[in-house]
């Protein structure tokens, strides 16, 4: 498992420098493993929270709004923030990426 969490981090970090540019790399010979701005984002954060809360028995939503409040910086999109920034931590009906399904609130 901790590889797997390893090989996840270092993707996130290495595709931070990449991600919401309009531009798509086609050469991969071009694009820097870690660049300047490369770094962890949500992705790693919610990835090493719910793992961790699965390995040492946590609760999860209550392990992953702490780590999260943990990280406010890296990119968490703005109904997830608006859940952080709720004590309660219930469900909202996430399809994710903010989208939430209407249907089920």
């Amino acid at each position: 498992m901790k590889n797997y969490l390893l090989s996840a981090a270092i993707g996130d970090i290495a595709g931070s420098a990449y991600e919401g540019h309009s531009r798509r790399v086609k050469d991969y010979s071009k694009v820097k493993m870690f660049s300047s701005r490369a770094h962890f984002t949500d992705d790693t954060v919610c990835t090493f929270a719910c793992a961790e809360a699965f390995l040492k028995g946590l609760d999860m939503s209550a392990n992953l709004w702490m780590c999260a409040n943990q990280h406010r910086h890296v990119g968490f999109g703005s109904r997830f923030r608006l859940w952080m920034e709720d004590h309660y931590h219930l469900p909202y009906s996430s399809f994710g990426n903010g989208y939430v399904n209407q249907n089920a609130l």
